[in-house]
């Protein structure tokens, strides 16, 4: 596994450009679908990422990355993702609206049952 340097500086200044900027998330990790959300998608990250490192003949199936994304590629797709996700107000906490973030979990579940299941059957 690769060795990755994290720059605190950097952090703390992104930190505080996010924070000027005035954006809010409406994520609450209180809420167990959002939390759900979280969980599953730190999942898919992590199984796809031991697919390609330990797997040579598995690819990535998601079109909008390379087929050996790296770790970067993955945090970098998710985050853009969870940006969009929340800018369209897919993260309320209303009722009417939970079948949206119930179908995103739905879906991601199924990449990582996939991805055990290439891991699990392709050595």
């Amino acid at each position: 596994m690769a060795n990755y340097v994290i720059d605190f500086e950097q952090i703390e200044e992104d930190r505080q450009r996010i924070e000027a900027s005035g954006y809010t998330w409406e994520f609450n990790i209180q809420e167990p679908n959002h939390k759900y959300f979280l969980v599953i998608n730190a999942l898919d990250v992590a199984t796809t990422v031991y697919a390609i490192e330990n797997r040579d003949n598995l690819v990535e199936a998601n079109p909008f990355l390379p087929n050996s994304p790296k770790l970067e590629h993955l945090l970098i797709h998710k985050a853009v993702v969870f940006y969009s996700l929340n800018y369209v107000g897919a993260f309320t906490n209303y009722p009417q609206d939970e079948w949206f973030i119930r179908g995103l979990n739905t879906v991601v579940t199924l990449a990582v049952a996939s991805n055990i299941h290439n891991i699990n059957t392709n050595d």
